[in-house]
């Protein structure tokens, strides 16, 4: 998960790379995972986008701590 971040982070990152630790980190949650845990992940799309890395993490952050205002 550094690595994700560290990756992810930098400035010069390709969408194309973004892409594919997305789809690994994606990959090894559900390998990690239950069905049910899946599930109950993906249901919650801020949080599931955010552990993928999908979301950049300025937008996740905003949106998780607006969401802990409410």
């Amino acid at each position: 998960m550094k690595k994700k971040h560290r990756d992810l982070s930098s400035p010069d990152i390709s969408t194309a790379k973004r892409s594919k630790i997305s789809h690994i980190i994606d990959t090894r949650l559900k390998a990690a995972l239950t069905k049910d845990q899946i599930a109950t992940l993906e249901k919650n799309k801020d949080i599931y986008a955010q552990l993928v890395g999908s979301a950049p993490a300025a937008q996740s952050t905003a949106t998780a701590a607006s969401k802990k205002e409410k």
